[in-house]
């Protein structure tokens, strides 16, 4: 144009404008680009020197905003578009100049890209305060290409591809992009370049690089503020429909069971009212922390309103699974909070669960139902929680019910140990005992195969077996104390309990207690407990067979061990399971099996006996084969200590 900056600063641009139709045009046009979602204006101009001569241009105008999206400044790049303004002035004079003079006051840089007319890119310049975080170490210059090697490795290539296009089209580009500058923070970059045409078929971007962290920011936190609960930082519950929406539309009806639940915080506003909305505030926090760490992988919470949160579990089949998913979420509140000043609040809370797929499949249906859930649930405080399928929620209560039962029956030691004998088919006599745990319970003792698996289920099985061996070691001191011949004591193990590190030395220590010699107490394993991790197994059972425990293989024939693990074991008894037995009168195969399996179990120097023989003739039988033991209800059911001494005769 001709002018020096301190010309042109604190005018307008009418002097830049042929006529006053043109600058009314000019106006207008970027009246309109203020007014339009991308800021940007685009157009070609006749446009005057300070000479009075007139030139063609192209102008590129971006309007730059602030954190609220206002407009403040803009950017404006003329080309010359006239045969003298053609490669009049050389790109390293250019950019000791006009570029200079825009780079100075921009929150970014500007560049100067030519792409040769044989497909070389070459980077020609690059200035602005952005250079200083390309290349903080640079005393002087830095290579223009800088900008792009920086780029994100993501970004790079879309960068790369739309600056291509462009030049063929000779379109402004426009797109965001993300710079990583070595040992900086990641800057997002708004790109602005219009291509151009030289005589020797080369192409030309002049181009800027605005620094738009700011607005990215504002715009993410923007976004968040309005996808979570400002409080607590859990998704609010626009966000927590979504969330849920995507991930139904990604489930699979037939293999995935999901809870979706209302969590109701009790007295909240009694809290508010007496200790200030601020301890209110701290407990919520806590409850969402809570309520996080209970989730598990592509689980997720959230906050529905005030003092009602959401949340959404993965169930493992079955009823267990339910009952797993219920119980994490009542753990939330089973402790008191802990408030910043010391002081203590104990809360509880009402539950409404709805399941997918049984109660539907669709976002907004299950939380609705949830909530009708959590309605009734509050209905019954006794109850505090409901699941929208009304059966499920009774059959659950009932099965918490026998769990609590169970606990404390173990606790209170009402648990006992009973004493089936085990008989030589021989001569008849006594050559051992199974205990067997029951529960009394008045006049409807609760079976064993009820609470023993329900142990197992909810972890009380170790404490169980622990109470009950502790029993058994005791009775048998007791009875030698007495001056009885008490023959080996079997209790049962469980699985998971055998596979525990340790589990030798704790069945150790628990005869050292009761003072009783670890020959007259044995062990019996299932098969199946073989099918895990068949090396520790093994040097549990070697330990413990070393100190004198005899073993026993329990329910053989109904698992899928392999014989040649029986070589490998240190065991003294094989017993055969009541189901052989049971068969013995009317199916030959099954027959075929225990003759086959006894004298292999003596061959490999251990014992055998049956279990549940209830008639003359499968003892008969079993004796025929060389059968060495027995026990069923042909000679006597499960005992109590005091029956079972009936069996025991004096010693010497």
């Amino acid at each position: 144009f001709g002018y020096s900056p301190a010309e042109l600063a604190g005018g307008t641009t009418r002097v830049l404008h042929p006529g006053e139709d043109q600058f009314q045009a000019f106006g207008e046009r970027s009246e309109a680009t203020m007014l339009s979602p991308r800021n940007l204006y685009h157009a070609h101009l006749w446009m005057q020197r300070r000479d009075g001569s007139a030139f063609p241009s192209e102008n590129l105008v971006h309007l730059i905003t602030d954190d609220e999206g206002r407009p403040f400044a803009g950017l404006s790049v003329v080309r010359d578009l006239s045969e003298a303004g053609q490669g009049q002035v050389p790109p390293e004079e250019f950019g000791a100049s006009g570029m200079q003079g825009i780079s100075g006051h921009l929150p970014g840089a500007v560049f100067q890209r030519v792409r040769t007319a044989d497909g070389e890119i070459r980077n020609t310049y690059l200035a602005g305060d952005l250079v200083r975080t390309l290349a903080p170490e640079a005393a002087g210059g830095v290579d223009p290409g800088r900008l792009f090697e920086c780029l994100h490795p993501a970004d790079r290539p879309i960068v790369e591809t739309e600056l291509k296009h462009a030049g063929r089209r000779l379109a402004t580009v426009e797109l965001d992009a993300r710079l990583l500058p070595p040992g900086g923070d990641l800057v997002w970059l708004r790109i602005l370049a219009q291509p151009h045409r030289l005589d020797d078929g080369s192409t030309v971007w002049d181009g800027c690089a605005l620094d738009i962290t700011r607005e990215r920011e504002a715009q993410e936190l923007a976004r968040y503020l309005a996808s979570h609960d400002a409080l607590t930082g859990l998704p609010n519950r626009i966000e927590f429909v979504e969330a849920l929406g995507r991930l139904l539309g990604e489930a699979d009806s037939d293999r995935d069971r999901l809870a979706v639940a209302h969590l109701d915080v009790h007295r909240m506003m009694a809290l508010n009212e007496a200790r200030g909305a601020a301890m209110g505030d701290e407990v919520l926090c806590q409850a969402a922390h809570r309520l996080e760490q209970v989730l598990g992988p592509g689980e997720m919470a959230g906050r529905a309103y005030s003092d009602v949160f959401l949340a959404m579990l993965r169930v493992p089949p079955g009823e267990a699974g339910s009952a797993e998913a219920l119980a994490r979420l009542q753990a939330v509140f089973r402790e008191p909070f802990v408030l910043s000043g010391g002081e203590t609040v104990t809360l509880d809370m009402s539950l409404g669960i709805a399941l997918f797929p049984d109660n539907g499949d669709a976002a907004e249906l299950l939380i609705g139902e949830s909530n009708t859930a959590l309605d009734r649930a509050k209905r019954q405080p006794e109850l505090s929680y409901a699941f929208y399928q009304e059966d499920l929620g009774a059959r659950l209560q009932g099965r918490f019910t026998r769990e609590q039962a169970l606990r404390e029956a173990i606790d209170g030691g009402i648990l006992e140990p009973f004493y089936q004998p085990q008989v030589s088919l021989a001569d008849g006599s006594l050559i051992g005992f199974e205990a067997l745990v029951r529960w009394p319970e008045g006049d409807a003792p609760v079976p064993p195969g009820e609470f023993v698996p329900l142990a197992e289920e909810v972890g009380l099985i170790g404490s169980l077996e622990t109470l009950v061996l502790a029993r058994v070691a005791g009775q048998v001191t007791a009875w030698a104390g007495e001056g009885l011949t008490v023959p080996v004591v079997a209790v049962n193990t469980s699985a998971k309990q055998l596979h525990q590190g340790g589990f030798a030395n704790r069945f150790r220590r628990s005869l050292e207690a009761a003072g009783a010699e670890p020959g007259r107490i044995g062990l019996e394993i299932t098969e199946s407990s073989l099918l895990e991790d068949f090396e520790a197994t093994r040097a549990a059972l070697e330990d413990l067979a070393g100190r004198g425990v005899k073993l026993a293989i329990d329910d053989f024939g109904t698992g899928f061990s392999s014989l040649s693990r029986l070589v490998h074991l240190p065991l003294h008894m094989l017993k055969i399971d009541r189901s052989f037995v049971r068969a013995i009168e009317s199916d030959a195969r099954q027959r075929s099996i225990i003759e086959g399996l006894i004298p292999m179990a003596q061959a490999l120097g251990m014992a055998v006996m049956a279990e549940g023989v209830e008639t003359r003739a499968q003892a008969d039988w079993l004796r025929s084969r060389g059968c060495d033991g027995a026990q069923g209800f042909l000679y006597g059911p499960a005992l109590p200590a005091a029956e079972a001494r009936a069996w025991l005769t004096p010693s010497g």
